[in-house]
């Protein structure tokens, strides 16, 4: 009976190393296929969005129109530029979608770029207005992020 619980032993533990053994060298296959390093920091500070627009825009000296808007689920800083071949100078100003001023209205001259305040994330979406400062016409805008 010692002799059977001495063998049942053994084979039991040749059985543990061996599988062992086999799970240890799948896990160092599996990691050379699967490394990943994860050093950046995902802050909301660090998050960017995407947004580009570059197109004509119908601007009006009597009101807004709205031009491009993003859902913003990332922080946006918005680079606004007035392109030279344009009438003149335009306003430009961000709205939320219940209407709310979140930039406020800005110059920007012919042929100037601008950068707005930053737009935090998660803060909803939002629309990029602009209105004609002297003259009513079709601007090119150029609006990045």
């Amino acid at each position: 009976m010692k002799k059977n619980k001495k063998k049942a032993c053994l084979i039991l533990a040749i059985s543990m190393l061996s599988s062992s053994n086999v799970f240890a060298s799948s896990i160092n296959q599996k990691s050379e296929y699967i490394s990943v390093s994860v050093s950046q920091d995902i802050s909301n500070d660090s998050i960017e969005s995407r947004l580009s627009y570059d197109n004509k825009s119908y601007l009006s000296t009597n009101g807004w129109s709205n031009i491009t808007n993003d859902n913003n689920w990332l922080n946006a800083k918005l680079d606004v530029t007035n392109k030279s071949s344009n009438d003149g100078s335009i306003k430009i100003r961000v709205i939320n979608e219940d209407g709310k001023i979140i930039v406020a209205s800005t110059t920007v001259n012919l042929g100037s770029t601008i950068t707005l305040e930053k737009i935090g994330a998660f803060s909803g979406e939002y629309y990029v207005q602009g209105k004609a400062v002297l003259t009513d016409g079709n601007y090119d805008l150029k609006i990045v992020d």
